[in-house]
C-alpha cells in the first residue's frame, strides 16, 4: 500500500513589481519563483494585492521591507513562516528612519540579505534570523578580448541612489600598460586620471564604455 503524497505547501510570494517594471525586484521574484514551484504552490503577488490570499496561504516570502510592509504586517497576525528579503533600497536606507521598514524586521520570521556585507546593516538581533542568498546568474561564454581598449559594461537599474559613475572611478585606479605597480610609483606620479597611464596618456583613451542599463 502507497502512502499519500503530501500537499505541496501554498507559498505567497510578494514582490513590488511585476514583469512590466522588469527591474531587480522583479528578476528576483521571477527567479525565485521558478527554483521554488517544484517545492511549493507559488502565487505570486503585489503587495496591495496580498491580503486577499492569506488565508489560503502556508508560508509568505516578501521582497522589499518597506515597499511590502503593509503585507508583511497583514500575514504577521497569522503566525504562520514570513521570510522578508531585503533587496537593496530597504536594506541601505529605508531600514535606518522608516517605521513600516523597521517593523517589517521584527515581524519576520526569517530574513534574507543578497550579498554578506548587507549583514553589517542589521542590529544583532536581526541578524541572528538573517541568513545570506547571494544573487547569481547564468554563465557567459567568454568573448575574445580586445587589444586596442577595455570594454566595460555596466547592467542595472541605474539611478543616483545606485552612484552609476563608481564603475568609472574605479577604472581611473587601474593602471595603464607599462605602468610601475603602486608600490613602485614615484612620489607625485599617479596612475590614474589625466596624466597616469604610461607615457601621460589619458586613461580614458583605453576604455570603450557601453552604458546598458535595464529600465
Amino acid at each position: 500500500m502507497s502512502l499519500p503524497t503530501p500537499a505541496r505547501p501554498r507559498l505567497l510570494l510578494v514582490s513590488p513589481a511585476m514583469a512590466a517594471a522588469n527591474n531587480g525586484n522583479w528578476r528576483t521574484t521571477d527567479r525565485w519563483a521558478a527554483w521554488l514551484q517544484p517545492l511549493a504552490e507559488v502565487d505570486t503577488v503585489m503587495p496591495a494585492d496580498a491580503p486577499a490570499r492569506i488565508e489560503q496561504a502556508d508560508l509568505m516570502i516578501a521582497l522589499h521591507a518597506r515597499r511590502s510592509a503593509a503585507a508583511i504586517a497583514a500575514f504577521a497576525g497569522t503566525g504562520r513562516p514570513l521570510i522578508v528579503v531585503l533587496t537593496g533600497t530597504d536594506l541601505y536606507r529605508d531600514i535606518r528612519d522608516d517605521p513600516a521598514a523597521q517593523a517589517s524586521l521584527n515581524h519576520a520570521t526569517a530574513l534574507v540579505v543578497l550579498q554578506a556585507r548587507g549583514l553589517d546593516e542589521l542590529s544583532a538581533a536581526h541578524r541572528a534570523k538573517a541568513v545570506v542568498i547571494e544573487q547569481s546568474a547564468p554563465a557567459m561564454p567568454p568573448l575574445a578580448a580586445r587589444r586596442a581598449c577595455l570594454d566595460l559594461v555596466m547592467v542595472g537599474h541605474l539611478r543616483p541612489e545606485k552612484d552609476p559613475l563608481t564603475a568609472l572611478r574605479a577604472l581611473a585606479l587601474a593602471p595603464g600598460p607599462g605602468a610601475a605597480p603602486a608600490g613602485d610609483r614615484a612620489p607625485g606620479r599617479s596612475a590614474t586620471g589625466t596624466g597616469g597611464a604610461a607615457g601621460g596618456r589619458p586613461r580614458a583613451d583605453r576604455a570603450c564604455l557601453a552604458p546598458a542599463a535595464t529600465r
